[in-house]
């Protein structure tokens, strides 16, 4: 006998959207590259990635993950997480609301990810680059304190020696000696 599973009304469905429309946080999520941080280049030379919409339900921090449009399809949903590592996101971008420089200056909420370190921050993009402000929350490695604001310079400064020896690792296959090949 097959599983019958309940369908709730289209008034039902409606409601659940409506109230967690209202307590979903959008951020634009930004990537860098290894080899541009190797080459001296900045957070401008980050590239808009997706959409990673947060939010608390039933007390657990979650992000759902949203692909651009592309030429072939629309958008799609990536990827649905929680846990820690989406605790210390939101935990940084409250941070950074509360930050005095905020107040004073303007700044766009980004979220910046450089995969190839494992690094992760909130990156307030000013007017002007010099006046970037960046919250790591995941350092992976990299002499960052975590959760502590800093200037994008010294971000920057902070993980270039990180990316140095990152490309400087060659993980290419090999054979080892005697083995047969691939």
């Amino acid at each position: 006998m097959p599983l019958t599973e309940p369908v709730p009304s289209k008034r039902v469905r409606d409601a659940l959207i409506e109230g967690i429309a209202d307590r979903i946080y959008p951020q634009r999520l930004y990537a860098l590259e290894v080899s541009a941080l190797a080459r001296g280049r900045g957070l401008r030379a980050a590239k808009p990635q997706l959409w990673r919409f947060m939010a608390t339900i039933a007390g657990h921090d979650v992000s759902c993950d949203v692909s651009e449009e592309s030429s072939r399809r629309g958008p799609s949903m990536t990827s649905v997480s929680q846990g820690a590592h989406v605790a210390k996101a939101r935990a940084a971008i409250r941070k950074a609301g509360a930050l005095p420089e905020v107040k004073k200056k303007n700044f766009e909420l980004r979220l910046l990810v450089i995969p190839a370190l494992s690094v992760e921050a909130v990156w307030l993009k000013a007017d002007d680059p010099a006046n970037d402000l960046t919250i790591p929350y995941l350092t992976g490695g990299a002499r960052l304190k975590a959760m502590q604001s800093c200037v994008a310079a010294k971000f920057l400064d902070a993980i270039h020696a990180l990316a140095a020896r990152s490309l400087a690792f060659d993980d290419s296959p090999r054979r080892l000696a005697g083995s047969r090949p691939y």
